[in-house]
């Protein structure tokens, strides 16, 4: 789930062959599960003319099992070896 359109989600998932969706949130989700959410002026950070800002949410990541139970959190997400502590995480449940 991140704050990328639903387009740019299925543009993303059919180029990587996904077999299953991807979220888009307007940041309703990410304040109430208490994820950090920060602003930044799109373009270069020196860019002191920036109209826009980019909504940026830390990488965390939740197992909700069917009962929809939050079961475990990963706070600041690391990529490398990630997946297999969320794999290891599924297959207890």
């Amino acid at each position: 789930m991140s704050f990328d359109t639903l387009d740019s989600h299925k543009q993303f998932a059919a180029k990587h062959k996904l077999n299953f969706p991807l979220l888009a949130d307007s940041g309703d989700i990410a304040k109430k599960y208490g994820v950090r959410v920060t602003e930044r002026p799109v373009g270069c950070a020196s860019d002191k003319k920036a109209t826009k800002c980019a909504r940026y949410a830390d990488r965390v990541t939740f197992v909700i099992d069917k009962a929809g139970k939050l079961v475990r959190k990963f706070p600041m997400v690391r990529i490398s070896g990630h997946a297999d502590e969320v794999l290891k995480v599924l297959k207890a449940l």
